[in-house]
């Protein structure tokens, strides 16, 4: 008998007799336990004696040697002893043995190990070379506690092969197990079992048994084959390997409740499980135990688990999916080419595009990343390269995103750096930050509760109830998003000089924006819109329009309302001093007020009007207007201006009124109610006023005003009046054509205007007042015309007729007047009419033509002709009879001669 056997017995029950080290086999290490159980009964039926085929059925028949009680010890070559005994031993003639109850005993780890048989034969052959049988009722006992039970078995020492055909039954403590069919090559040292593998555990209640100290009350392991191979420390299990385990709750190992996989390979490091490879179909479960919370599933195509203690660690490799159902009910599973499990810290690893997908209170969260790892035990995990989570309808992106998880295993945290990304995504909208680093807060239930992304950032938030228009912001240093308890957006503060875009209509075309340092935005909670923004520091507006004109407001802060559902601006509103400035072309306008409004248009990215309050202020071009509340419409390009005080003012004058209406595109300015203008001086006018004094400021009244900015004139119209000192005019509209140098009074007209020098003294002059219907002046011609039943008066002195056309002279004294049409002149004691008159100022004479022209002097007499001239100063009448009608006309004069002293 070899003892080479005894050998191989002690050495696999050593093994077998370790089960606290599998208690440290990490997760995964897919059939650890079941090739460590199996290893036992392999190394133990691979005694080199056994056989298991039937005998030669030619051997010899005749008897050589019969001895009972047949006893023989060896000694090996090591020096330990084997014992052979029999009930009986027969030798024949052909030299070959039969035994009957043969018992085999040789030292074995605890003891000695016994083999037992009903019967065994040993055939010798060429040499050294040998055969031995064991027929019926082959029992071995070990030393450990191995028990194995099989019909026959056979060994050949020439070959170093040994088989059995027949079913093999052993046990162990608590461990039982059966196969059909084994062969063993003593050379390579290779164990295979050829078919229906079965392991069975049942666990006693022992305390130190090994179904105890593995955690399981109940195990069950199957496979079609069975290999072991001593040369390479191998044991492997082959075709449909199943195992199936009852684990106990206090279970401190990583045992797995299920457990199957086409072939598993358990490779040895001296006695002890190194690693673990598993391949085809690869499926495992591991239930929750105290050190353990969660329950395990896995499945993939190939596992390679390394045993190292401390560092066990399973990688799985093709379609692999890890899940994880926590004992509150939220799982989470894990889907990849590659993965890799850790058992200390429960971290999972894995690289080649990874995808997580958790499932919280009815919440769906996915993760995807080239490469993650998320440890369990400390509640956290980083994705790496391309990572987006996503818990709907947000989603996180960034290079690296770290997160973390609460006591119930819900989200408590995300952090993100590179190329970062917070957006929302549902039926109302959608909203985006892009950031270099984000940092993400949850509350209790998982929920979104704040975004804090640092700089620089660019959101933008888009309504689809709107067609896609959208709101954009940019920040250089940071944006902060907070989430109300539903999880929605309800405000997001900015930080650095922060640019808010406007009505951005589909993300194309022009839009306005909003800068200030800080920038605080609010939403609707039902749209998900913008609802209000505030911008504090340095606030400004610009809108930018077509052609080439844009409209900028400057104040310290601003306020903003939006129209929710479709993100669009309503109305800005200024919270402090506000300046607003429109450039079209090479033209501005300027508007400024205590506070100030900017409007826009319902249809989206454009100003519909600003309104100024308190200490309002509106120029373009050297003109000013001033009131309490001016409202300007750039797009029509009119300012109105209301509240008392309202003014308008240039270079040349100022006016007051009850409103202006400036019409900045057609340059024409309408004052009205209670209108009061101030020439600063005659100058001011460019002489269309016909007063004297060029430094004397001349004032002007009326209803209503009309500036026309672009020919330089102003209609004062309703009861208008115009004065200098003692001088004016007064009609029912006064147009001072500024350009022309001219001056038109229409309706009503009255004047006291022209100065004439007295008929007594040469040095003094008496100032003309008139009416008429309409009155002309021309500075550049310095006539005066009245129109429309003229009535002018000097003194006691009148000039009456159609039309009266007056010359002045440069020192605005008049020089003559020129009357016609149903003339009459007046003096004292002298009455004058006729169809035309020219009164000469200076020689103090009047041409006087009519059909007849006649000259009334009281107490003196009466001329008649076509013309007649008369001397003011001499009381003298010259005549001519003929007229324009009448060329051979005659004067008729009848005087009373005056009695001679």
């Amino acid at each position: 008998m070899n003892t080479e056997t005894g050998g191989h017995i002690s050495e696999l029950e050593r093994i077998a007799s370790r089960p606290a080290r599998v208690r440290r086999f990490a997760l995964l290490l897919l059939g650890a336990l079941l090739i460590v159980f199996v290893a036992g009964y392999l190394w133990s039926v691979s005694n080199p004696e056994f056989k298991m085929k039937g005998l030669p059925p030619t051997l010899s028949k005749e008897v050589a040697v019969v001895v009972d009680g047949y006893s023989r010890v060896e000694v090996a070559a090591d020096g330990s002893n084997f014992t052979v005994t029999a009930k009986r031993a027969t030798t024949f003639i052909d030299n070959h043995q039969e035994f009957e109850s043969v018992r085999i005993e040789f030292p074995g780890a605890g003891g000695p190990d016994i083999v037992l048989a009903d019967r065994a034969v040993l055939l010798p052959g060429n040499g050294n070379g040998f055969r031995l049988f064991l027929q019926e009722g082959v029992d071995l006992t070990s030393s450990t506690g191995l028990r194995v039970k099989t019909s026959s078995m056979v060994y050949d020492n020439r070959t170093s092969l040994g088989e059995t055909d027949g079913s093999v039954e052993f046990e162990r403590g608590e461990l039982s197990g059966t196969a059909t069919g084994a062969s063993y090559d003593s050379r390579s040292g290779a164990i295979d079992l050829l078919g229906k593998v079965s392991i069975r555990g049942v666990n006693g209640g022992d305390p130190n048994g090994e179904m105890s100290k593995l955690g399981v009350s109940r195990l069950d392991v199957t496979a079609n084959r069975g290999v072991v191979s001593a040369r390479d420390r191998t044991i492997s299990l082959k075709e449909g390997v199943r195992f199936v385990a009852d684990v106990l709750p206090n279970s401190q190992g990583p045992v797995p409740s299920s457990l199957s996989a086409n072939t598993i390979e358990i490779k040895l490091d001296g006695n002890e499980p190194s690693h673990i490879k598993s391949s085809g179909d690869v499926k495992a479960e591991f239930l929750p135990t105290k050190t353990r919370s969660q329950k395990i599933s896995i499945e993939g195509d190939d596992l390679n688990a390394k045993l190292t203690e401390g560092d066990e660690v399973v990688s799985i490799l093709g379609r692999v999916k890890i899940a994880v159902a926590d004992n509150n009910g939220s799982t989470t599973e894990f889907s990849a080419p590659r993965l890799s499990y850790q058992f200390k810290g429960g971290r999972i690893s894995g690289d080649g595009g990874v995808k997580i997908e958790r499932r919280i209170d009815g919440n769906v969260e996915i993760a995807t990343a080239n490469r993650i790892e998320y440890l369990m035990d400390a509640k956290e995990f980083v994705i790496n390269e391309r990572a987006r989570f996503v818990s709907t309808p947000d989603y996180f992106e960034a290079d690296k995103v770290r997160g973390k998880f609460g006591a119930k295993n819900q989200l408590t945290s995300l952090i993100g750096e590179g190329s970062a990304r917070v957006g929302r995504e549902d039926s109302r909208g959608n909203s985006e930050t892009i950031a270099k680093r984000f940092e993400a807060g949850f509350n209790a239930n998982g929920q979104l509760r704040s975004v804090t992304a640092s700089g620089p950032v660019t959101s933008k938030f888009v309504s689809e109830k709107s067609g896609g228009s959208s709101t954009q912001l940019f920040a250089p240093t940071s944006v902060r998003l907070a989430f109300d308890e539903s999880g929605n957006p309800s405000n997001l503060v900015t930080q650095g000089r922060t640019t808010l875009k406007l009505n951005d209509e589909n993300g194309g075309g022009k839009s306005g924006t909003l800068v200030a340092d800080v920038v605080s935005v609010k939403f609707d909670q039902k749209n998900q819109g913008v609802r209000a923004a505030e911008a504090k520091g340095n606030a400004e507006i610009i809108v930018p329009e077509d052609p080439g004109s844009s409209t900028k407001v400057n104040a310290e802060g601003f306020f903003c309302d939006f129209t929710s559902a479709s993100n669009k601006v309503e109305r800005c509103q200024s919270t402090s001093k506000a300046k607003g400035v429109r450039t079209s072309g090479r033209d501005s306008q300027n508007l400024e007020a205590d506070r100030m409004a900017v409007v826009f248009v319902a249809a989206g990215n454009a100003v519909d009007y600003l309104q100024a309050d308190g200490k309002a202020k509106f120029s373009q071009e050297g003109a000013n207007g001033s009131a309490e509340k001016i409202t300007y419409r750039p797009l029509r390009g009119v300012a109105t201006l209301q509240g008392a005080p309202v003014q308008f003012w240039d270079t040349r004058g100022r006016s007051r009124a009850r409103t202006v209406e400036w019409d900045i595109s057609k340059r024409i300015a309408i004052l009205n109610g209670d209108v009061s203008t101030t020439f600063y001086n005659q100058q001011q006018s460019s002489g269309a006023l016909p007063f004297k004094e060029n430094n004397a400021p001349v004032y002007v009244t009326a209803n209503r005003s009309v500036v026309r900015i672009s020919d330089d004139s102003v209609a004062f119209e309703g009861k208008a009046r115009a004065w200098q000192k003692d001088n004016f005019i007064s009609a029912e509209t006064l147009d001072i054509q500024r350009a022309k140098k001219t001056l038109i009074a229409t309706g009503g007209v009255r004047t006291l205007l022209f100065d004439m020098p007295r008929a007594t003294s040469a040095n003094s002059a008496v100032a003309v007042s008139g009416s008429a219907g309409s009155f002309t002046y021309s500075d550049s011609t310095r006539i005066a015309v009245y129109e429309k039943a003229v009535d002018l008066r000097q003194g006691q002195d009148r000039v009456q007729g159609g039309t009266v056309t007056v010359r002045i002279g440069n020192d605005r004294v008049v020089q003559s007047f020129n009357v016609k049409g149903d003339v009459v002149l007046t003096q004292i004691g002298r009455r004058a009419t006729g169809e035309e008159a020219l009164y000469e100022v200076v020689e103090r004479k009047v041409s006087l033509k009519g059909n007849p022209a006649r000259v009334v002097e009281a107490g003196r007499g009466v001329a008649e002709g076509g013309t007649l001239i008369y001397f003011l100063d001499d009381k003298r009448v010259v005549g001519e009879g003929k007229t324009d009608e009448n060329s051979k006309g005659r004067v008729r004069s009848v005087y009373q001669i005056d009695k001679q002293d």
